[in-house]
């Protein structure tokens, strides 16, 4: 017995070792540095060779064109977007953060590489499709930037074009519109003639924003890809799939085929993805995904990931017949695939994506590269757009986690106030952090001397003003460079979290002792769409014209330090029930005591004890932390609000009998549950969905059924002191996300508000009669007007809303942006444009419903005048 043991095991480790054997591995991102959105094409004609293109934005040279033939090792080897008269229009653009090269497709087919992509212009009015220029561009040689062709645009009124070939040989493209749905048409791709209409064909799963669409046949199907969920922390790949080109598509069951969300990985929001074949017939995907660790589930706009959207390589198996399955993605890959061999490619004009710098530039000048000063610096006008003017900036990616870059800069052009040279970690125009030779005045003398400033400023959408990152400091130059004409300056990220701003001696090819002048953490350089740039500037700062003076860079040297493909070990979750123990119930305060009684009856074993009215008393614990409630409370099994406990010994349970009984879901089984306070909810979020108090699911309802649900959340809502009237939608937002989920039929979400429901929703009042607060209470002492005017969300009292119609108004436009991260929470601003008929009214009829929305309401009885909608006491008024 002992020997047949023996021998068993011997012959398990063989087979174990043989199964080692046949494992390959690489690592993500197979091209770092901010490549997003990326596509593949792998052509066996030119030595089986992959070609990959990504989003450039406003970057030029525009739409870099990488190859490789063992998708490991990538070299840039052209620029589809390399003369300016291509795209004349890019260098215009506005919202430089947003806008321009949108997420390109690229196909290979008759000897030929087609390019579908779009301009885009965000500073436009959302409804106005315009803004969105689409084109296609060819080339049969992908070594040479100067072969790619000039656009042929063509008119659709979306983005992420990508084009198809059908069996026949009819071409068709294929787009995401407006965030809601794919468009697809026949499309001449040599005139870019639409050749029939755009048909609506899949409205993804109902997560906002499918794009990204790519249609593959296969095995009589047409497969879908698409995108959703926004680029974010809910970022995914999806696939559907028909027996028609046209559909009707299908979603697979196993939707999103990849994502992160929720996940513990340092690779998130994982999707965007292409997929395509190798020479042996195994299938790969390249998608996004950025390095930022699993807290950016729930900030992402305070997140730690400078280098944005990366491209990351992950097998996909897709049996015959069957749907696509994609491995999870992470830092290191290893898998029973093999990875295709072969050199890098000989020829194109650039290095490999992870090579160092060692430039020295032509002989000249001092083997220099001469910049002549912008009137603009780099935060231009107003932190968006040059207004095309354009700025003396010339950098390059950031492709490693830490790296260290520096140039020596030639100063002595520098002549008049405020001349300035430096270099930039930049990630647009509204963040960006400078270290600069300045001609600045000495202690107010009125004499000028050169300065070594150290300047930055952080400033996004996404951010309240009190969370904005300002730096202005000026420091004489130290005594080991007085007199010397070349300084040599540098930004290195000395670690995952933070960049370092240095400058010390240059004139030399060997290291010199630097001086640090600076740091900024990593956070204030989040990126919208793209990735932090490193490099040389020059700028007269708003004086003296374009081209004020010139200087001179030399010594360009960029040096990758280290790639971290793993969380770090300072930035991993605590597991709190290791580091808390022994935890002595017995002494809890009553309320805790009770939420922790509802939980054991129930068989919850995890209790988060929050008091959200406590820091929403501190402004930046408030903009940074509201944004995560709704994800952590979307996904509670339960949330327990003790709306009647004033303090903590007051306990949940009142001593009258229950209110309300209903229902909630739990693990697949229905629990009775009843609440013994007064905490009538007409609705809630469960883990399968989102259920009113009959059990019926809110997805079985109606349209008109959905908005009376909202009708009755609002209403109900307003009479609970939950939250000061400021933030009652970042208090409703995880309820909101639920029920957008669950009735997207009801349009974009305003404030309060569904775009779909206009103008009906704005024939509200607030009722200040019924359940009156307290005197002196904060609901009794809000009187101020909030953005925006026109929502129930601007008042502080008890909302009534009507359910009547509106005939005889008519919505042209309207819309919100977000103060914070989340869409669902604060509004920073907000307008809406009307269509109607004017009519008067009286203050005195109406005192109490324009108190606080109508600050120019005139004394009892004269006149007022409003868009004209009346039903007894309601009316709009603006």
């Amino acid at each position: 017995m002992p020997l047949k043991v023996l021998v068993v095991s011997a012959a398990a480790l063989l087979s174990n070792l043989s199964l080692a054997h046949n494992l390959s591995t690489y690592y993500n991102p197979v091209i770092s540095g901010f490549p997003p959105d990326p596509t593949c094409t792998f052509v066996p004609k030119l030595n089986n060779t992959f070609f990959c293109t990504f989003s450039s934005f406003i970057t030029f040279p525009g739409l870099p064109i990488y190859a490789s033939r063992d998708l490991t090792k990538w070299k840039l080897v052209s620029n589809a977007l390399s003369r300016p008269e291509q795209l004349p229009a890019l260098a215009c653009l506005a919202r430089g953060s947003t806008s321009g090269i949108y997420a390109p497709t690229l196909r290979y087919r008759d000897g030929k590489f087609t390019l579908f992509n779009t301009l885009a212009n965000q500073a436009l009015y959302p409804t106005n499709y315009t803004r969105f220029d689409n084109f296609i561009m060819t080339t049969t040689d992908p070594y040479n930037s100067s072969e790619w062709s000039d656009p042929i645009h063509f008119d659709f009124p979306g983005i992420d074009p990508s084009p198809f070939w059908d069996d026949d040989g009819q071409t068709y493209l294929t787009g995401s519109f407006d965030g809601k749905t794919i468009l697809q048409a026949p499309l001449d791709f040599e005139t870019g003639e639409v050749l029939g209409p755009l048909v609506s064909i899949w409205n993804g799963t109902g997560l906002p924003s499918p794009e990204a669409p790519h249609i593959y046949k296969k095995d009589g199907w047409y497969y879908l890809l698409t995108a959703e969920g926004g680029t974010r922390e809910r970022h995914r790949s999806n696939v559907a799939r028909s027996r028609n080109l046209f559909g009707p598509y299908e979603g697979n069951p196993a939707n999103p085929v990849l994502s992160a969300y929720l996940s513990e990985s340092y690779f998130q929001a994982v999707g965007h993805s292409d997929i395509f074949q190798d020479a042996m017939g195994q299938y790969w995907a390249i998608a996004l995904a950025v390095r930022a660790g699993h807290s950016y589930n729930f900030d992402p706009y305070n997140s730690i990931f400078p280098m944005g959207r990366e491209a990351v390589l992950t097998p996909v198996q897709w049996p015959e017949g069957a749907w696509p399955t994609y491995m999870n993605v992470s830092g290191m890959m290893t898998g029973d695939f093999v990875l295709p061999q072969g050199p890098v490619p000989e020829l194109g004009e650039g290095g490999l994506s992870e090579a160092d710098d060692v430039i020295n530039f032509a002989p000249g000048h001092n083997n220099s590269l001469m910049l002549q000063s912008s009137v603009l610096n780099l935060t231009s006008f107003d932190a968006d757009s040059t207004r095309g003017l354009g700025q003396t900036f010339v950098a390059r990616r950031q492709a490693h986690t830490r790296f260290r870059f520096s140039v020596d800069v030639d100063w002595s052009g520098l002549t008049r106030e405020q001349n300035e040279v430096g270099v930039t970690a930049l990630q647009d125009q509204a963040q960006h952090f400078d270290i600069s030779v300045a001609m600045l005045e000495t202690n107010g003398s009125g004499a000028l001397a050169p300065h070594i400033r150290f300047r930055g400023i952080s400033t996004t959408l996404y951010r309240l003003p009190e969370r904005f990152k300002y730096v202005n400091e000026a420091f004489p130059l130290p005594a080991a460079l007085v007199g010397k004409m070349v300084v040599r300056l540098q930004v290195e990220a000395v670690n995952t979290t933070h960049y370092a701003f240095s400058a010390g001696l240059g004139g030399c090819d060997e290291e010199t002792q630097m001086e640090i002048y600076g740091y900024t953490r990593g956070n204030y350089l989040v990126p919208y769409f793209s990735g932090v740039v490193v490099g040389p500037y020059a700028t007269s700062n708003g004086k003296f014209g374009e081209g004020a003076f010139k200087s001179y860079v030399s010594r360009w040297r960029y040096t990758g330090l280290e790639q971290v493909r793993e969380l770090p070990a300072d930035q991993q979750l605590v597991y709190w029930d290791e580091t808390f123990v022994d935890i002595d119930l017995d002494r809890m305060p009553p309320t805790f005591m009770d939420a922790v009684t509802i939980c054991r009856r129930l068989g919850i074993r995890y209790l988060w004890i929050d008091a959200l009215c406590i820091i929403q008393h501190d402004r930046e614990d408030w903009e940074s932390e509201v944004p995560r409630m709704g994800d952590i409370y979307g996904n509670a099994y339960l949330v327990i609000a003790a709306t009647l406990s004033r303090n903590p010994t007051d306990g949940i349970f009142s001593r009258r009998p229950p209110s309300y009984c209903f229902d909630f879901e739990l693990d697949d089984r229905t629990y009775p549950l009843c609440i013994k306070e007064e905490l009538p909810h007409k609705l809630w979020i469960t883990p399968t969905g989102f259920s009113g108090s009959s059990g019926a699911s809110l997805r079985a309802l109606d349209s008109a059924g959905k908005d009376r649900a909202w009708r009755e959340v609002i209403m109900e809502y307003s009479e609970r002191k939950f939250s000061e009237p400021q933030d009652r939608l970042p208090a409703l937002s995880s309820l909101t996300r639920q029920f957008h989920i669950a009735a997207p039929e009801l349009g974009d979400y305003l404030a309060g508000m569904w775009s779909n429901t206009l103008p009906d929703s704005l024939v509200w009042r607030e009722d200040r009669t019924h359940r009156r607060p307290e005197p002196g209470s904060f609901i009794e002492n809000q009187s101020v007007n909030r953005i925006p005017s026109w929502s129930w969300s601007s008042c502080g009292g008890v909302v009534q809303l009507s359910g009547n119609g509106a005939p005889e108004v008519r919505v042209i436009e309207a819309h919100c942006t977000p103060a914070t991260a989340d869409p669902y929470g604060a509004v920073l601003s907000g307008y809406i444009d009307l269509e109607g008929q004017l009519g008067e009214i009286t203050s005195d009829y109406h005192r109490d419903n324009l108190r606080d929305r109508a600050p120019d309401t005139t004394e009892r009885g004269e006149p007022l005048f409003a868009l004209k909608v009346e039903w007894s006491d309601w009316n709009i008024c603006l």
